[in-house]
């Protein structure tokens, strides 16, 4: 039996690093490269299977191994660089050769080190499971942060037929975690070790279908960008305009922020009509920050300030409260979102007008959708020049609130600085003025996450009369004091900013954690709130990845409800929701029902084997009673092995069962006709002596799983 089970750990682990090897060398060769890479690690398992018995030092075995790699890659090199060879083989088949030698060579060597370590020194099994973690992580590490068309080998082949590359994935590390598992296990019977990988195996599928049919895909998780996009977390139903304060939305001074780490995608947008913004981006709004609280800019507190941005996800259609009015520099502009991350509030292009819930088009991709409708600006800013700044209905309270900055007179000293050089007959225009500041802050200031400017009292301050080395936070927070320090209404908002090339042509626009942004606005009579940002010249930050239009493309596709790429006839079903959906629809819950119905069946066999004795004649029940007791044995994993006598197996259990003796001996008497008369009180009592060994050797826990077994007297010998 020990060598049975000794033969069966070798299989299953040359099975582990066949799989393993040929799912890292895919990518990385062709298929006769896969195949060496598969050859060369079974051979490596064989390998270190039989050094392992050797007597020789696992230190020694390991450089053996490196030794002799080293010398057959040298080998190698020079076998295939000789000119007979070159001239014998054509080129494919040269290749060919090449690279399923040197895969058979590399695979073979570091298979036999793995194998060894772990047969060698029990700890080092680690190594063989980060081996196969590793291997496993970066076939599929294209497909992290919300790219769900990578890797394109096993994603195209799946999205043409308008199935979802999660479920792959998900499979692809169910299996991962079983061939994990094979190489913890060690067991010495062949029949428990195979229960055990059959138990483990039926766990991993439950807990995959049950992600599968629960909707449970994985969601692009967008980094906190410390612009107050995501917020605390309000339910939809219960957010007012009383309950903004209780938001967790805050623009954040950082020091070496860093980056927001890969651009993972937060939302894609739908537009209904085309429309190219007048300075070439897109500004999406999401909240706004005109409250001075003597340090930064924060929401206000204020019921008349800043309504024109919703308070949060409503169920039902909701007009933006201060939405400009329609004039001639602004356009009707509907788009549809849908989010890939959770948001505090809906963002829309600005100026808002209204936000309408919509259907989710695909729940396993998006967090939520909705419509919006916007008042976009549709003029050059050059036709804004002449127009007054404010509105004419506002309270002194009101104005006083937009004008509000810290008590510093070096603002509004630069400020007049910056604004000298207009033409004395055009120095009082807000539009000019706004533009001045921002072409000013753009030549002087130096844009880099990398800045060192938190732990000032202001900020802003130490960010301007200092090095002028920021990012959105201090160049919108600069702004805003500077034209405030000018008279000028100006707040600060945050939400998205991507430039409009990044649409390439589509009507749709994915929106990413890297176009997290904030910029200052003016409000001007007539138009509205204006966006004035600041692009400076200067960048010490390496530029950030380009946007992936394939990608874009596809999840627009899902946006709109359809399938990516779909084929002709009928969709085939690729992941098993969806297979299993289609199962349902043509056969009904009669499957479940029949696995229903099993387990009913099974636990209704092992009820009747435990409680029939109770009721059986007196002639019966040294059988049925042993059997019962054989049952609870079974129940541990404790049977008789292959062509062992009942005797035998009772005097093997003698140490921990002893009173198993004595009800073997009863069973056999009555079975082989014995003469004695059977007496039930002594019967009882040896069943009874044998539940309380059993009880003492066997923990509850471990006899409890083993009821909750419904099979476990099929086993029973």
């Amino acid at each position: 039996m020990r060598w049975h089970t000794d033969g069966l750990m070798i299989f299953l682990r040359c099975l582990v690093y066949g799989i393993a090897t040929a799912v890292f060398a895919w990518p990385l060769t062709a298929e006769p490269g896969v195949l060496g890479a598969t050859i060369g690690s079974v051979s490596g398992v064989v390998i270190a299977h039989f050094l392992s018995r050797s007597r020789l030092r696992s230190l020694a075995v390991v450089a053996l191994a490196i030794i002799v790699t080293f010398i057959l890659i040298q080998f190698h090199s020079s076998l295939f660089n000789q000119v007979f060879i070159t001239q014998a083989l054509d080129p494919r088949t040269l290749l060919n050769m090449n690279e399923a030698t040197f895969w058979t060579i590399v695979c073979a060597a570091c298979a036999t080190i793995l194998v060894l370590c772990s047969l060698r020194v029990r700890a080092l099994a680690v190594l063989e499971l980060a081996a196969v973690v590793a291997v496993f992580s970066q076939l599929v590490v294209a497909h992290r942060y919300g790219a769900i068309h990578r890797p394109f080998e096993l994603a195209d082949p799946i999205l043409l037929r308008g199935g979802d590359p999660s479920s792959l994935l998900l499979g692809l590390g169910a299996i991962a975690a079983v061939l994990m598992a094979v190489l913890l296990v060690k067991e010495q019977r062949v029949a428990r070790l195979v229960a055990q990988l059959a138990l483990l195996s039926a766990v991993v599928l439950s807990t995959f279908f049950a992600s599968q049919q629960g909707g449970i895909f994985p969601h692009p998780e967008a980094p906190d960008s410390g612009l107050g996009l995501r917020g605390d977390l309000l339910d939809s139903d219960r957010v007012t305009d009383q309950s903004k304060t209780e938001w967790a939305e805050q623009l954040d001074f950082k020091d070496q922020y860093g980056s927001f780490g890969f651009p993972a995608p937060v939302a894609v947008v739908l537009f209904h009509d085309d429309y190219s913004p007048p300075g070439g981006v897109y500004y999406f709004r999401q909240g706004t920050f005109s409250q001075f609280n003597g340090r930064r800019m924060v929401v206000s507190t204020r019921q008349d300030i800043d309504q024109d941005v919703a308070a949060g996800f409503s169920p039902v259609y909701r007009e933006v409260r201060e939405a400009p009015s329609p004039n001639r520099f602004r356009t009707s502009l509907e788009t549809t979102v849908a989010l890939m991350a959770d948001h505090s509030r809906p963002f829309a292009l600005e100026s808002a007008v209204s936000f309408t819930p919509a259907n989710n088009p695909n729940p396993d991709r998006f967090r939520r959708a909705y419509r919006s409708e916007s008042l976009v600006l549709a003029t050059e800013r050059v036709n804004l020049l002449g127009q007054q700044a404010g509105r004419e209905d506002w309270s002194a309270q009101q104005w006083q609130h937009y004008l509000q900055m810290p008590d510093d007179p070096r603002y509004a000293e630069l400020g007049e600085e910056i604004v000298a050089q207009l033409p004395p007959e055009r120095n009082s225009d807000a539009m000019l003025r706004a533009n001045s500041v921002q072409n000013w802050l753009a030549k002087e200031g130096i844009y880099s996450l990398r800045s060192n400017h938190s732990s000032a009292p202001d900020p802003t301050a130490n960010f301007l009369f200092g090095d002028k080395i920021g990012y959105c936070v201090h160049f919108a927070h600069a702004a805003t004091y500077l034209l405030r320090s000018m008279g000028l209404p100006t707040r600060v908002s945050s939400g998205y900013m991507i430039p409009e090339s990044a649409r390439q042509g589509g009507s749709a626009l994915l929106l990413t954690s890297a176009n997290a942004h904030a910029w200052p606005e003016i409000y001007l009579r007539d138009v509205g709130w204006v966006v004035i940002d600041i692009f400076p010249e200067r960048n010490l930050d390496p530029p950030g990845a380009a946007p992936d239009a394939e990608l874009q493309r596809l999840l627009g596709q899902l946006a709109r409800g359809t399938h990516a790429l779909p084929d002709e006839g009928e969709v085939i079903p690729t992941s098993f929701a969806s297979l299993w959906r289609w199962m349902s629809d043509r056969f009904g819950k009669s499957l479940g029902r029949i696995l229903a119905v099993a387990l009913l069946v099974f636990y209704l066999v092992k009820a009747w084997r435990i409680l029939i004795p109770s009721f059986a004649s007196v002639d019966a029940q040294p059988r049925l009673l042993y059997r019962r007791e054989l049952d609870r044995l079974s129940e541990l994993g404790i049977r008789r092995r292959e062509g062992e006598s009942r005797q035998a197996f009772a005097e093997r259990m003698q140490q921990q069962l002893p009173s198993l003796i004595k009800l073997n001996a009863a069973h056999e008497a009555a079975a082989f006709g014995s003469k004695k008369p059977i007496d039930p009180a002594l019967l009882q009592d040896t069943v009874r002596a044998v539940r309380i060994e059993l009880q003492r050797n066997a923990p509850f826990y471990r006899r409890l799983m083993g009821w909750l077994i419904p099979w476990s007297w099929l086993t029973s010998r």
